[in-house]
């Protein structure tokens, strides 16, 4: 199994019998995977470890930054020095990707900083795995200095000809090229397998051209953020290993922020439906919860009801995921996704 890092095979290998054999293979970043594998007495046995690439549901503002990105997982990861010499601002180190279900977030971080030419221009293209689906997400630098950036179509792939079937909105700083694009012109859809690669030249041969990775936009992988004010604090954070507890019904997503406060949101997962909800106060035993709130309160407090939006992309035996945009009944707003995995 080559997961590009370390491997840790849980079960009683001195056990295993001749024959098939269930396994499961798991990586922050990437989907699991279910699969089999046979032993036969005499052989070696392989296990195909491939895995794809997930997509996190975040939103990011789209302002050059790294801020936003942080503990996010590379889709691409290309060698540095390979664009053959070419002018500054051409070789692409590492390609990222997010989703909020309503845009496409893309950055790419240049090895070799801020382009150094004009023009220039950027490619991320976007396959799906039987050739059926192509979609261009292409840059450009033009020769004032001014960024554009758009969903384009393929009209002649053979020929390299392409027409643009949507605008996209891009800011560049440094070795940083980011940019935000709506789904509905991409045309991806959820747990729709793909494959991404990425290039840049200036209309002529590529002076820098990535390897393929394969990605998926999927509910299957954990993840809590919380945006907002608590007890008029400030608070933004996230992690990609949320706590998950479970009580009379109810389950609780949370995290600890940085200086260990915990806050998190409480609700009966199983009796809300998948589509966008209008929730009011007590309605799904909804809440806010936070140690933020019991040391402003200066004691002890379960929870805050809660009210406002609600959307739940999935809801189904093994997972939950969802967006949501609340007010307590105490002043204090939050929003935030969330994915996990069910008891």
């Amino acid at each position: 199994i080559d997961l590009d890092s370390y491997i840790v095979i849980y079960g009683e290998i001195k056990r295993l019998k001749p024959g098939s054999h269930k396994i499961q293979i798991s990586k922050t970043g990437y989907l699991q995977k279910n699969g089999r594998f046979y032993i036969i007495p005499g052989k070696r046995t392989s296990i195909d470890g491939s895995l794809f690439h997930t997509i996190p549901f975040l939103s990011i503002r789209v302002d050059g930054r790294e801020k936003d990105w942080e503990g996010i997982s590379p889709l691409i990861v290309d060698s540095v020095g390979d664009n053959n010499n070419a002018p500054g601002g051409t070789d692409i180190r590492e390609v990222f990707a997010a989703t909020d279900g309503i845009y496409l977030y893309t950055k790419i971080n240049l090895a070799d900083g801020f382009p150094s030419t004009k023009p220039l221009y950027y490619a991320i293209g976007m396959q799906s795995l039987d050739n059926s689906f192509s979609r261009l997400l292409f840059t450009q630098y033009n020769d004032h200095g001014h960024w554009s950036t758009g969903v384009d179509k393929w009209t002649n792939k053979s020929t390299g000809q392409h027409k643009q079937i949507g605008k996209g909105f891009i800011r560049s700083r440094g070795e940083i090229i980011e940019a935000r694009y709506k789904l509905k012109d991409i045309g991806i859809e959820l747990d729709q397998p793909f494959l991404i690669n990425a290039w840049d030249d200036s209309s002529g041969p590529s002076y820098d051209n990535t390897s393929q990775s394969k990605v998926v936009w999927s509910y299957h992988s954990e993840i809590f953020t919380v945006t907002g004010t608590i007890r008029g604090k400030k608070v933004s954070e996230r992690t990609f290993s949320p706590y998950i507890t479970y009580h009379d019904k109810r389950t609780s997503i949370k995290l600890y922020d940085s200086n260990g406060e915990e806050i998190g949101i409480e609700f009966q997962v199983d009796k809300v439906s998948e589509g966008s909800h209008q929730i009011r106060e007590k309605e799904y035993d909804f809440s806010l919860f936070s140690s933020i709130i019991d040391k402003a309160l200066g004691h002890r407090r379960n929870s805050n009801l809660v009210s406002g939006k609600l959307n739940i992309f999935k809801n189904d035996d093994e997972w939950v995921t969802g967006y949501y945009d609340l007010t307590s009944n105490i002043g204090d707003k939050v929003s935030g996704f969330f994915s996990v995995k069910k008891k």
